[in-house]
């Protein structure tokens, strides 16, 4: 039993020196990817792409507020929850409550429906929704869509679902942790460490070979963090540059996280 235990942990990839260009296959329905973008002003120009099938995953929620524990960096959230991967759910207030609606079945974090465009639904009330989706008020009505899942995590709409770049260009930048869905209902988690103007990402990642339909912002600068962790392999990244707040990227550590987005696999 030892030996078969350290065989594995010695064929464990590690993700964060993963090439660009092709996908791994982490496990069934759950890949990861790196692709290479123009050249930003500081870090390697690339974004990763953990991508999530709804057959085999789902999302989870854990948040300090609602009684979850004190803030962790997504490493220790993965770790503790026995996430398959931890992200950024969206921006929070210095209180730890997130800046628009966000639940689920056991937990409420703020509860208020605000301007903001876009929802990460998952934990749907019937077999007949899947895992998870993002509602864009545009196209869908808030109203029926939280009818039909408790779990909800509302922020800044990035890509609309007419298909259009809708963040206005600004001379700020900044790392991104983003949430996307693509065209076959897949959970798209990206993490690009190297600043941009939100802008230009937009248009960069709808380009990537990634079928992005919908888009929802989840955090930039140092805070922006993906952690991943499965058998096959694991990595950590976390972001750096942000104009006003953190113009550097020299950042050398996780920032600890009162929210977090978790990815779990599904009881067969």
């Amino acid at each position: 039993m030892l030996i078969v235990l350290t065989s594995l942990v010695f064929a464990q990839a590690d993700l964060t020196v993963q090439e660009p260009g092709s996908w791994v296959t982490l496990e069934t329905g759950l890949e990861f990817a790196v692709f290479d973008l123009p050249a930003s002003s500081f870090g390697d120009s690339r974004v990763r792409v953990l991508r999530v099938h709804p057959d085999h995953f789902t999302v989870a929620l854990r948040a300090g507020v609602a009684g979850d524990g004190a803030p962790k960096t997504a490493s220790e959230w993965a770790e503790s929850q026995q996430f398959v991967a931890a992200f950024n759910p969206s921006m929070f207030r210095p209180d730890g409550t997130s800046t628009a609606l966000m639940r689920d079945k056991s937990r409420s974090v703020r509860t208020d429906v605000t301007a903001d465009r876009d929802m990460l639904v998952f934990d749907p009330s019937d077999g007949s929704s899947p895992a998870f989706a993002i509602a864009d008020n545009a196209c869908d009505n808030f109203d029926t869509v939280l009818g039909q899942y408790s779990g909800a995590i509302q922020s800044i709409r990035m890509f609309s679902c007419d298909g259009r770049n809708v963040w206005s260009q600004q001379p700020k930048m900044w790392s991104h942790a983003v949430v996307a869905v693509d065209g076959s209902g897949r959970l798209l988690l990206l993490h690009a460490r190297s600043p941009y103007s939100t802008h230009d990402f937009v248009d960069l990642v709808i380009n990537l070979p990634i079928d992005v339909q919908r888009m929802q912002y989840a955090e930039g600068g140092p805070e922006a963090s993906l952690a991943v962790r499965t058998p096959a392999g694991s990595g950590t990244w976390f972001g750096s540059y942000e104009t006003s707040f953190y113009e550097s990227d020299s950042n050398e550590r996780e920032w600890p996280l009162p929210n977090i987005l978790g990815i779990v696999r599904r009881v067969p």
